[in-house]
């Protein structure tokens, strides 16, 4: 009775390891199934309105902490009109952090400029596309600080000023 006692222990512990995993799973799918519709519905509404609008635009901006002095952006840059050749250009960010509320005496307010300041984002901002581009990539920032705000500059090749400017306030 012991040996079947163990026997059936062991097989309930692992049908709740993978009952746990299951779900996990699950919740992961349910999110990826929340933003595929997001952006089908996004992609549906860009296709209608694109030969309305004409130009370059920065139309979705995100910015989230993943972990101490990093944030994840997420931008689509889009172009309407009926575009006849490739958009080649490139993003420049600029990010205001300041101190964070637990941060040490001494910890300074600034802006980071990517790519300028972290020269590994240089590829990620490339843009070179006909109707819509992601862009997705990692900003470090101080420790102890905590971004405020978001700049995003879309630059076409070859031009001095902006295509189109984005701001974000991340609160």
């Amino acid at each position: 009775m012991r040996a079947r006692n163990s026997a059936l222990a062991s097989e309930l512990a692992m049908n709740q390891g993978a009952q746990a995993a299951f779900a996990r799973r699950a919740a992961e799918l349910t999110t990826a199934n929340l933003e595929l519709r997001e952006e089908l519905a996004f992609l549906q509404k860009l296709v209608v309105d694109s030969s309305k609008q004409t130009g370059v635009q920065i139309e979705r901006v995100s910015l989230e902490p993943e972990g101490e002095g990093m944030w994840r952006y997420r931008l689509l840059v889009v172009r309407g009109g009926g575009a006849k050749e490739e958009f080649d250009g490139n993003l420049v960010l600029q990010a205001a952090f300041a101190p964070s509320p637990d941060a040490p005496l001494g910890t300074r307010s600034g802006t980071l400029t990517l790519p300028d300041d972290e020269p590994a984002a240089r590829s990620a901002l490339t843009l070179r596309f006909e109707y819509y581009q992601r862009v997705e990539g990692t900003i470090h920032a101080p420790i102890g600080t905590r971004i405020t705000a978001l700049t995003v500059r879309c630059y076409e090749s070859g031009q001095g000023s902006p295509r189109a400017t984005r701001e974000l306030q991340v609160s």
